[in-house]
């Protein structure tokens, strides 16, 4: 449990089932009321990445009538500016401009997980312990036989707890498509996996997280150990409003809902504490 193939594995099944209820309802969280007038059609405005689910077809207007100007593979990441207002065709750009309309059926929206730069900051946590933090973007990882992929974080922490100080590394992983429905919004899944040796040889500790961006927060959904998590005055979220903050958010969450057995074998365990460096 809490294995990155682990993780796919469930994910896919929960993706498949509410794909269909996600195109029929995710237009509803992503747009504006306000519209404008794209390539002779009604479009809500709306910068968007999505991924094509199968080959698709670019139409010149928004019409399975209209003349077909290009493809899409399946596969293939898109940006949109817009969807129109009934809601089944997107408006496809390159360079910022309109080059057509694509079925929105086939489509799949995407959390970019890519970051430009590093994040580094502090946590502190109740028991006289600190933590210092780099999240570090690694790259992103296509899932087999599907089409989405992860976005890869290395994560170094840097704790002290009185004169102990210990330097240990965590692993961070993003799904950037959806992973559940609340309410027609979608849910993406954040995960912190910790190798841990001290239950089973080559082990991980996950601690898992949902991002929610319609409500811009981070929601603790809980860690693959029940004996190294809190059971009571546990945060259960975060504000995050981007992409940064819900990294950010989601590490804080994790952090704190480690107990005591969980940091005592850490700090036990760590190869890296201050009197071996």
């Amino acid at each position: 449990m809490g294995t990155k193939n682990q993780f796919c594995k469930n994910f896919t099944v929960q993706v498949v089932s509410c794909f269909l209820a996600f195109f029929f309802l995710q237009q509803k969280y992503l747009y504006a009321d306000s519209t404008v007038m794209i390539l002779g059609s009604e479009v809500t405005p709306s910068l968007q990445t999505y991924i094509t689910t199968s080959s698709v077809n670019i139409r010149q207007s928004a019409s399975v009538k209209s003349k077909k100007i290009g493809h899409f593979k399946a596969g293939k990441r898109i940006k949109s500016l817009g969807v129109t207002k009934d809601g089944f065709w997107v408006v496809a750009e390159s360079k910022g401009k309109p080059i057509g309309f694509v079925y929105q059926k086939v489509l799949q929206i995407v959390l970019d997980g890519a970051l430009d730069e590093d994040l580094v900051g502090n946590i502190k946590l109740s028991g006289n312990l600190a933590c210092g933090y780099k999240i570090h973007f690694v790259g992103k990882s296509q899932v087999e036989g599907q089409n989405f992929s992860m976005a890869d974080y290395d994560v170094n922490l840097f704790c002290a707890k009185g004169k102990t100080e210990i330097i240990f590394p965590a692993q961070m992983f993003l799904a950037e498509t959806p992973n559940y429905l609340e309410k027609s919004s979608p849910v993406f899944q954040i995960n912190l996996d910790v190798l841990d040796n001290y239950h089973a040889a080559n082990d991980v500790f996950s601690t898992i997280m949902y991002f929610h961006p319609k409500k811009n927060e981070v929601i603790l959904g809980g860690t693959s150990f029940l004996d190294y998590g809190k059971r009571e005055n546990v945060n259960k979220t975060q504000s995050a409003n981007n992409l940064e903050k819900a990294l950010r958010g989601s590490l804080k969450l994790a952090l704190h809902v480690w107990n005591g057995r969980a940091w005592s074998d850490i700090i036990k365990h760590s190869k890296n504490r201050k009197e071996d460096l």
